[in-house]
């Protein structure tokens, strides 16, 4: 008993140092970009931007805020905006770490490998709940008076974030490098998920230098700012993958919308509809009809999905298993668009009555996420690309 004790023990400690590890480096880029916005702009005091770098680790982990005075009326509002470029910060280091710690075990059970891998999460949630704990601002020359998380999330969310990437990573320590026909799918809806966002983004930096006169105006507007304008073009970077979900729900057919009460406004690959919501944007409400050419963006679903297609394909010699794979693959792609599009959702409530909302359509977007990736997960595993089998050749076990 003792023994086994002892053998429980170890794994344990090591996932608790490991998690606080985690937490550790994600503070200190939370804490890095804060301070590079002080130094950029010379706004409020040190200790206010260490508040900040804090509140920076809860939004990459997707916790929401309490505000007041951040909508009409000043009545107490909820916040959630998710900066996903830290998200992926956090994802990466978790699953290392999940990794890492299920190395400590020993196991290749992949049920046990994942349990390990999920442990460093503990550490992870309890500093995050802690550290939010700390966190209380006010922006009084913005309208709001008072900004802090909320505590519950702070412990609960961070834990199902840290959790979910650190059992995916004890699991794939568990297999190791041997290919498997489900790792191949995973990893073709992987690349087809990573692929989109990726090539979202180039499209809009393309878009960025066939208009000049936009690109102007938007560098014209952040000087406008004055020195809070360095502080919204990093919040903007921070936001990148948020925006490539937003440009890849309209890519694949559907639409981002914003909302505000009952009030939508969608913008698709066709261009912007007219509502009263456009209004707010300085638009105008008419709306705006996008030129032909931005179809161009419909490359970005085709490709992405062709892409994890023959991922997913692997070594499988057999044209029916090659399909079965990338059709799979083209599920996790949806499951992937899904909970990035959730996560990429900005959101306001208040106690008043009034909402906001801007992010991807849902559901239509996850559905043409399946669509899409189900569809061109199973072309491109049937091309006739060059193979590259992966560990030796003929089928990967099970």
């Amino acid at each position: 008993m003792t023994g086994e004790a002892g053998r429980v023990r170890g794994p344990l400690a090591s996932s608790l140092v490991r998690g606080a590890l985690t937490f550790a480096w994600v503070a200190l880029a939370g804490q890095a970009i804060a301070f590079a916005e002080y130094a950029a702009s010379g706004l409020y005091r040190p200790w206010s931007w260490m508040k900040i770098g804090l509140l920076y680790v809860l939004s990459f982990c997707g916790v929401a805020f309490d505000a007041s005075g951040a909508t009409p009326g000043s009545a107490p509002s909820r916040v959630r905006l998710v900066l996903m470029l830290g998200t992926a910060l956090v994802v990466w280091l978790a699953f290392r770490a999940g990794r890492a710690t299920a190395g400590t075990v020993g196991s290749r059970d992949v049920r046990r490998a994942g349990v390990w891998g999920a442990a460093p999460a503990l550490a992870f949630a309890l500093l995050s709940g802690l550290g939010s704990l700390l966190v209380t601002l006010r922006f009084p020359d913005d309208g709001i008076e008072r900004l802090r998380p909320v505590t519950w999330e702070a412990f609960v969310i961070s834990f199902v974030v840290v959790a979910v990437a650190g059992a995916a990573g004890g699991v794939a320590g568990a297999i190791g490098d041997r290919p498997t026909r489900t790792t191949e799918i995973v990893a073709g809806g992987w690349r087809m998920f990573v692929a989109a966002l990726l090539l979202a983004f180039a499209g809009v930096l393309v878009l960025a230098a066939l208009e000049p006169a936009a690109t102007s105006g938007y560098a014209r507007g952040l000087r406008g700012f004055g020195v809070g304008g360095a502080v919204l073009l990093g919040h903007h970077l921070l936001l990148a993958p948020n925006q490539s979900l937003d440009v890849l729900a309209p890519s694949m057919g559907g639409a981002t919308e914003l909302r505000v009460q009952e009030d939508v406004t969608r913008l698709t690959v066709r261009g912007v509809e007219p509502s009263e919501a456009l209004g707010l944007t300085g638009w105008g409400s008419e709306g705006v009809e996008l030129p032909t050419a931005y179809l161009a963006f419909l490359v970005v679903p085709v490709a992405a999905t062709l892409m994890g297609g023959r991922r997913a394909g692997g070594a499988a010699i057999d044209h029916r298993e090659r399909a079965r794979r990338g059709a799979c693959a083209g599920a996790v792609f949806a499951s992937l668009v899904t909970a990035g599009s959730l996560m990429a959702t900005v959101t306001v409530s208040s106690q008043g009555g009034w909402s906001g909302r801007l992010g991807p359509s849902m559901p239509s977007t996850a559905l043409l996420a399946l669509a899409w990736g189900v569809a061109g997960g199973v072309v491109g595993s049937l091309l006739p690309w060059v193979r590259q089998p992966v560990g030796g050749e003929g089928e990967p076990p099970e």
